[in-house]
């Protein structure tokens, strides 16, 4: 048996994302893509800045801009 190549994040995603739309409407999946489009790219953002930590806030000067 040839050696698989690895599964690559995109493809599991691809795999997943399909896996839930065929579970939940396997009529009309297009809604529930879009949702498990948008809760990855939420949970991506909730990684990339963990509790604690933020961008730096810009706090608004009006006499910075005089």
């Amino acid at each position: 048996m040839p050696d698989q190549p690895p599964v690559t994040t995109d493809a599991f995603d691809r795999l997943n994302r399909e896996a839930v739309a065929a579970t939940l409407l396997p009529r009309d999946r297009e809604p529930v893509l879009n949702m498990v489009d948008f809760l990855r790219k939420d949970l991506q953002a909730m990684r990339d800045f963990p509790v604690g930590e933020s961008e730096p806030a810009t706090i608004y000067d009006p006499a910075a801009e005089r």
